[in-house]
Order: structure tokens, then sequence, then C-alpha cells
């Protein structure tokens, strides 16, 4: 569920209440004797802070999934506040945060029901709807190239290593190789992405020929090839990622 946050860090309600709760945790502990608890929690908000600024070298949103890390922190910091605040202002605070959390995951849950389960390209149904079309469809052995903007692509690969390890199917698929059929599967680019597939497609699959037939399911295409024999002595880039190693 990497798309979707319990707490949607774009939510301006979320960010003023997680702002403010810092400002007067880092208040209390400023006006507080110097200890150990204290130097330890100065550290670990330098150490976040340095590293969000490091994120900022990077394009794209890797920063939000660094606010998932905070969660714990913060839980453990508002529960640490029953000792240090009126019991009151500790119940308000409490009972907003709880509010916020339901009213979030409840629309969490409504998201994933209505725009990813069986719709998203990240949904586990979709992926194995693509494999078992693959191999339902290849009447022999067969290779296969996985484009990603991600220039990974695990979702894909992974199902169709399920499938083809536990479908019984008579063919077996081979990532990352040419066979006379061959398949290119291609997640859905969105307009901030800094790869292209038809680049892709020439320069790291290097096929040149004109598919026989296009696929779509969901937003995914599936492109299949008959290639010659002259098209199977041009190998692929070395530079293309072939396996599920890194992750």
């Amino acid at each position: 569920m990497d798309s979707v946050n319990l707490i949607n860090t774009i939510t301006p309600l979320v960010n003023i209440f997680f702002v403010l709760l810092n400002v007067v945790i880092l208040y209390i502990w400023y006006k507080s004797k110097k200890n150990a608890q204290r130097t330890f929690i100065l550290l670990i908000y330098l150490y976040i802070i340095g590293f969000w600024l490091l994120t900022f070298l990077f394009k794209g949103t890797v920063s939000d999934y660094y606010y998932w890390g905070l969660y714990p922190f913060l839980a453990i910091a508002l529960a640490s506040l029953f000792l240090k605040i009126h019991k009151g202002i500790f119940f308000i605070l409490f009972t907003i945060l709880t509010l916020v959390l339901v009213k979030n995951g409840y629309n969490t849950v409504r998201n994933w029901q209505t725009n990813i389960y069986a719709k998203d390209t990240s949904s586990w149904i979709v992926n194995k709807k693509v494999a078992d079309y693959i191999y339902q469809n290849a009447n022999q052995d067969f290779g296969y190239y996985v484009y990603s903007p991600d220039r990974l692509g695990y979702s894909k690969k992974y199902a169709m290593s399920y499938v083809g390890k536990t479908g019984g199917y008579q063919f077996s698929g081979t990532l990352c190789a040419k066979e006379a059929l061959t398949y290119l599967i291609y997640e859905p680019t969105g307009a901030g992405d800094h790869t292209n597939p038809v680049r892709w497609k020439a320069r790291r699959a290097v096929i040149s020929t004109k598919p026989v037939s296009v696929k779509m399911i969901q937003k995914v295409k599936i492109e299949k090839y008959r290639l010659s024999a002259s098209d199977l002595l041009i190998p692929s880039s070395p530079g293309i990622v072939c396996n599920l190693d890194w992750r």
C-alpha cells in the first residue's frame, strides 16, 4: 500500500497538527532540565531534519515516505506529554489525534475499495491477471521484459515469477530473454516520469519490430512479438534490470 497512507501527508489539518505538536514538545524539552533523555530526543530530531534536507536533492515524492518513521515517535512523545501538561489539554490533543486517525483510516479504506482494489497497477489482482493472461496466451516457451518508470518493475516481475512457478502452465517464461515468442509488459507512464517506454524498447530491450498483438489490462499494456532469427541475434542492453535481487 505504498500509494496510501493512514495519515495523508498532504492533508493540511494533519500537517498543522503535527507542526504544533512538535513545537509544544520542543518547547517543553527546552524549558526542562538538561538530561540524557532530552539530548537523545534532540539528536533524533536533528537526524530526521538532516535526512529530510538530503531528500530535497532528489526529484519526486521521496520525502513523503519518511513521515512514516515519525508516527511511532510522535505517539511516544504525545504519551509522554501526559506527565508534563494539564490532563484536560492532553485529553483534547489525544481526542483530536484519534478523530483524525479514524477519519483518514476510513478515507484510506474507501479509496482502496473504489480506486485501487483490482484497478490500480500496484494491485496484486491486476498483476496476477497480467501474468495469467501471458501464460495462457503463450503457445511455446517465451521471453519477456518489464518496463516500469522506476526502472525496476518489481510488482510485475514478482507476479510473472509466481505464476510461472505455481500456475501449472505448459510453457515457461524467462525474464529479460529474447525468444521467438517475446512479450513486453509496460507499466503506465505519468506526465512527470523521467523514463520513456518508446526509448526503453529501442535502447534497453532493443526490439525494433512491430508487435503482432497488443492487450490492455487496466492500464498495463502487453505487447506480443514474433522475433525472427536476425532479431534474436541482437542482444538487449546490459544495463537493463533483470532480476529481483535488489529487494
